[in-house]
């Protein structure tokens, strides 16, 4: 079992994180265009399921949107050529970003397509495109640490690097966080009804490996599955802790994997083993660089060093 464990963390470490995370990240986001290839425009082409001029109502609410240029330089007779080339453009970004991970000018284009692709669907988005939201905005702000000029103005990249990473998992933490106690509040979490009406719900979700529908005969353990979710969700700040950090990260991958096989949420749950995996490759990444500076601080570039301090003392 200890040799199996080495042999992971092996793997882990074999590459910078963020490398690996970017071309997760993109593999997903093209799988996820290509799923919807199909919807897109039966929904918001101009003889789409959904009105125009709802979107154009609401166009102020997603500033940078198809619908927004659409409207801004009276171009609604060339709607559908317009959605084509903003969905064309993202793909084009996530081909770039998974060949060419460490390159700042295709992430940035790459995160800008997506973001402009996220914001024209609007209401038709759910948490897949929120999570690779996130993790897209913090894989853009890694390469731009990358960037030749940024070594040529004296900063140091990797310092940089980690300080990003940081930020990503502070970010992660913060909405599990918010997430699992917006759950454990609500009525629907508490009673079991939500697991419930997941596992049930036919819309918004792929194929399902189990049927876990005859579950509510028995509602105490969707209670307890519940419960499990919130406690889980709440207490990931503990994946800061080295003791607490196998059990915690173990335990959402768990989790997610639950909700790839009962609910067919096939691509949010691996966005989401994506973001844990990465979680526990940077602290491990982060945790050596400790060691060696003395400090987090030192380590993430905001403070100078202990340990070279005292060697050069």
């Amino acid at each position: 079992m200890s040799g199996l464990r080495s042999k992971a963390f092996s793997i882990i470490d074999k590459r910078e994180p963020f490398e690996w995370f970017v071309q997760a990240l993109a593999v997903i986001s093209l799988i996820s265009l290509v799923w919807i290839s199909r919807a897109f425009l039966d929904l918001f082409g101009s003889g789409g399921a959904i009105r125009q001029e709802i979107f154009l109502d609401i166009s102020q609410e997603a500033p940078f949107s198809v619908w927004t240029l659409l409207r801004k330089f009276h171009l609604l007779q060339y709607q559908d050529l317009t959605l084509k080339i903003a969905y064309g453009a993202v793909m084009l970004g996530c081909v770039l970003a998974f060949f060419r991970p460490r390159d700042w000018r295709c992430l940035v284009f790459y995160f800008f397509a997506f973001v402009f692709i996220k914001q024209t669907m609007m209401g038709a988005v759910y948490g897949l495109y929120e999570f690779l939201h996130i993790g897209l905005l913090y894989s853009m702000l890694w390469s731009l640490t990358q960037a030749k000029w940024v070594q040529a103005n004296g900063f140091d990249q990797a310092r940089l690097a980690r300080l990003v990473g940081l930020g990503f998992q502070i970010h992660l933490a913060i909405a599990y966080f918010y997430t699992g106690i917006s759950k454990g509040i609500g009525k629907q979490w508490q009673t079991g009804e939500a697991m419930w009406r997941a596992m049930y719900r036919s819309d918004s979700t792929g194929t399902r490996l189990f049927d876990l529908t005859f579950l509510g005969h028995w509602p105490w353990l969707l209670q307890i599955m519940c419960f499990s979710v919130v406690v889980f969700e709440t207490l990931y700040f503990l994946a800061f802790f080295r003791k607490c950090r196998l059990v915690v990260v173990v335990a959402l991958i768990g989790m997610h994997i639950g909700i790839m096989l009962a609910f067919g949420l096939w691509l949010f749950g691996a966005t989401m083993i994506i973001h844990n995996l990465f979680f526990y490759a940077h602290a491990r990444w982060l945790e050596k660089q400790v060691e060696k500076d003395g400090s987090l601080l030192a380590a993430i570039g905001l403070r100078q060093p202990t340990v070279q301090m005292e060697t050069a003392s």
